[in-house]
């Protein structure tokens, strides 16, 4: 299930006594490709059209990107935790974070990592360090089974998946 804790299509809007808009629509189905692709088809509302707040159909291609070994580990985890809904994930040599964060001048955080030469290298940062905090580093072996929580920088994530366990 796709959980949207980032939108584009809405701004900020600091907590108020006012409750927040309802979602715009994102629904979607996936269908394969004989070549490998995902074909994406839904509706959606469109910010650029004459009716911005109205559903229109749309279409998607998704490709995978190729691996850099046949099976790499691969870990995501979930955390309710304070200051909004985050997810870090880690396929292979690459880490990545993100995570609705209603305070400061920023209203999300998002994390890149990259392992080089068996160190985890920061490649970009949107919330400084708040966001490394937010958004720790994933531990080599973290989380035994799907469902489990496990405690990383202040925060209770959820093992989502875990190919090592």
């Amino acid at each position: 299930m796709f959980t949207a804790i980032i939108d584009s299509r809405k701004p900020f809007l600091p907590s108020t006594d006012h409750p927040p808009p309802p979602p715009e629509p994102d629904i979607g189905t996936f269908h394969a490709l004989p070549d490998g692709s995902v074909l994406e088809t839904g509706l959606m509302t469109n910010p650029l059209s004459s009716t911005p707040s109205v559903a229109v159909p749309y279409e998607e291609i998704w490709r995978r990107l190729p691996l850099t070994s046949p099976s790499p580990p691969c870990v995501f985890l979930r955390s309710n935790g304070p200051g909004g809904v985050a997810f870090v994930g880690r396929i292979g040599d690459c880490q990545l974070g993100i995570c609705s964060a209603e305070r400061e001048f920023y209203w999300f955080f998002a994390r890149r990592l990259e392992r080089k030469e068996g160190d985890w290298k920061e490649v970009y940062c949107v919330g400084g360090e708040a966001a490394r905090v937010t958004l720790p580093e994933i531990p080599e072996h973290v989380g035994e089974k799907e469902g489990e929580e496990v405690a990383l920088s202040n925060r209770v994530w959820i093992v989502l998946e875990n190919s090592r366990a």
